[in-house]
């Protein structure tokens, strides 16, 4: 966890420096911007508050840091998604390139890094141990920590004067550590799971692609 702050905070101390190299005569956009994402909070199995801030640095470029946070009462997902009791909180630190600056709606390449770290509490589940095979429980606790990066494209389509929405897709990579700690009642079992696997049936490490599509609110200052 400490690497992954130096990283965020190197990776943007480094788009500081660079910003200052890339002055440019440009007449150009050189709004920031105040974010909200609509799209995580209708997430099943990880609901979350997400908020950002994206500064101007140079014409055709901008960082912005987003954070995320989750609980129980932030989400009307049902207990058999994200248990009796549950945490979350996120941090994304970004780099836009804006191709056109001087463009109405701007266009832009991104790379974004990622960390959730999320809890939380089941009742009367299941899952795969790394090293004793299908688990019943009557209760216990699940943690998970996701990381990784995506490579994204998007664009700000203003909707008024200091108003808009920001659209992204893209792809990238994920690192995620899934455990279960003080699982009570513990029963082996030999559990028929169907051939895609939800994200709380195994433990382990697991490295994927990940996509990244969303919508985000924004007010321009």
């Amino acid at each position: 966890m400490k690497s992954f702050k130096l990283v965020c905070l190197l990776f943007l101390m480094g788009t500081g420096l660079f910003a200052q190299k890339s002055e440019s005569k440009l007449s150009s956009n050189t709004n920031s911007y105040i974010t909200a994402s609509l799209w995580p909070i209708a997430d099943l199995y990880a609901p979350r508050l997400r908020f950002g801030y994206t500064q101007h640095i140079a014409p055709h470029w901008k960082a912005g840091l987003d954070v995320g946070f989750g609980a129980k009462g932030t989400s009307f997902a049902s207990d058999a998604n994200i248990g009796v009791d549950y945490s979350l909180w996120e941090v994304r630190p970004e780099i836009h390139y804006i191709f056109n600056p001087e463009a109405k709606t701007l266009k832009y390449i991104a790379a974004e890094l990622f960390y959730i770290d999320q809890d939380h509490v089941f009742i009367n589940g299941n899952y795969s141990s790394e090293n004793n095979g299908d688990i019943r429980f009557d209760r216990a606790d699940f943690t998970r920590q996701k990381y990784g990066m995506h490579f994204k494209f998007g664009l700000f389509l203003d909707i008024g004067k200091h108003f808009g929405f920001n659209f992204f897709g893209g792809i990238g990579f994920r690192i995620a550590n899934k455990q279960y700690s003080n699982v009570i009642n513990p029963q082996a079992d030999d559990i028929f799971r169907e051939w895609f696997a939800g994200p709380y049936d195994n433990e382990g490490r697991d490295f994927l692609p990940n996509p990244s599509l969303g919508i985000k609110f924004y007010y321009k200052i």
